[in-house]
């Protein structure tokens, strides 16, 4: 039988590509969340055989997330300053039916210049 599970990916599995020079962009996780949401990771869910899905570690979820495509689909030339929602990839691994997408908030700093 193929059964769905909840499972976290954390955001030190999230890889940012393309990050802009001159700019600091990171994954949100527990620690700096301070909307009192204490989100720890970010929820996906997982289909396959019942063994497969029970089996899976969460630990072996990869995702990337393209500033750039990310800046392009917000119509921006450079990263807007700020706490954003934004969806990253998810890499299929061939044992459990993932989504396409998760979506990971980031935050955006402008690196000081020296």
């Amino acid at each position: 039988p193929i059964v769905e599970k909840e499972v976290d990916i954390e955001a030190s599995q999230v890889e940012l590509q393309n990050v802009p020079k001159g700019y600091k962009i990171w994954v949100l996780d527990a620690q700096e969340e301070t909307q009192g949401q204490n989100k720890v990771a970010y929820p996906i869910t997982i289909s396959g055989l019942k063994q497969q899905v029970e089996n899976f570690s969460p630990s072996q979820l990869k995702a990337t997330l393209d500033i750039a495509q990310w800046m392009k689909e917000g119509r921006m030339n450079s990263p807007k300053i700020g706490i954003w929602d934004a969806d990253a990839t998810l890499q299929k691994n061939g044992i459990v039916v993932l989504p396409e997408k998760v979506k990971v908030r980031i935050v955006v700093t402008k690196l000081e210049e020296t």
